[in-house]
């Protein structure tokens, strides 16, 4: 059974959560915490180490190859479309098709992949590639002309209820979108890793 939460219910909501463990913020702002275990190693960079051979090469190397088989404007497809720009290729079905509900997330976790991959290897094919997908995904942005970045058919909608204070629920399900927020953060983590 869906739940529904009002402006009026809503803190109540928050409240539960709260009790339950939910990591909010406080009013007051961050608070320092310090680790337990004084921080000895620290981790290198990725561009400050190569692999030069053996198991983990080889996947590497199978991996890269894979990446560059993908096609970037195939997995930008949705988002050009709910923008109104026409589609530069044909979409990718299955979990990231139309009305599917996961649209768009494969773009996010490829865009996390491919800058990944440059900064491990600093091939310059990934390099461009992370660079045409993000100037792509700003035309979407700019197209419209609200910040607004998305490939969920009815995401505009669900997101505007949400923050008009209406959510229904059940599952993984947020007013109407199975999953919305898992979507938008895979875009998210695409552009903060890229």
């Amino acid at each position: 059974m869906p739940y529904t939460f009002s402006r009026a219910t809503l803190p109540i909501a928050l409240l539960t959560l709260t009790l339950f463990g939910a990591a909010l913020p406080s009013q007051s702002g961050a608070h320092r915490i310090t680790n337990a275990v004084p921080d000895i190693a620290r981790p290198l960079p990725l561009g400050a180490v190569r692999l030069t051979g053996g198991p983990l090469k080889q996947a590497q190397d199978l991996d890269a190859k894979y990446l560059l088989v993908l096609e970037p404007d195939r997995m930008l497809a949705f988002y050009r479309k709910r923008a109104g720009l026409e589609p530069k290729a044909p979409p990718y079905g299955g979990w990231d098709g139309d009305d599917r509900n996961l649209t768009g997330h494969i773009a996010g976790h490829h865009l996390s992949a491919i800058s990944i991959m440059w900064q491990a290897t600093g091939d310059a094919r990934f390099k461009q590639r992370v660079d045409y997908m993000v100037s792509e995904l700003k035309a979407v942005q700019d197209k419209h002309g609200d910040g607004y970045l998305s490939a969920l058919a009815g995401g505009r909608e669900a997101f505007a209820a949400l923050s008009n204070g209406t959510i229904r629920s059940a599952c993984f399900d947020l007013n109407g979108l199975w999953s919305p927020w898992y979507t938008l953060h895979k875009t998210f983590a695409g552009l903060r890793d890229a």
